[in-house]
């Protein structure tokens, strides 16, 4: 029996999770969180985050792996 070819997508990837309430976006878990620098001059409206990067479920790039059913989403 041949094995199904996954397309290399971030849904099909281990790394990739779902945004609650949102089937099209997701976080790349691949790496630690990015700090977001604040471009506003008061730190107080605006505080730095750190946060994942979202990508839509069709996106690619060159570090996916395949989920192999790991995580349900």
């Amino acid at each position: 029996m041949a094995k199904e070819i996954v397309e290399q997508i971030c849904e099909n990837c281990v790394f990739w999770d779902y945004i609650i309430n949102d089937e099209s976006y997701g976080k790349c878990r691949k790496d630690p969180p990015r700090m977001i620098c604040s471009v506003l001059d008061d730190p107080d409206l605006a505080p730095d985050e750190a946060l994942w990067p979202i990508t839509q479920d069709d996106d690619w790039c060159g570090s996916w792996e395949e989920a192999n059913g790991l995580y349900s989403r």
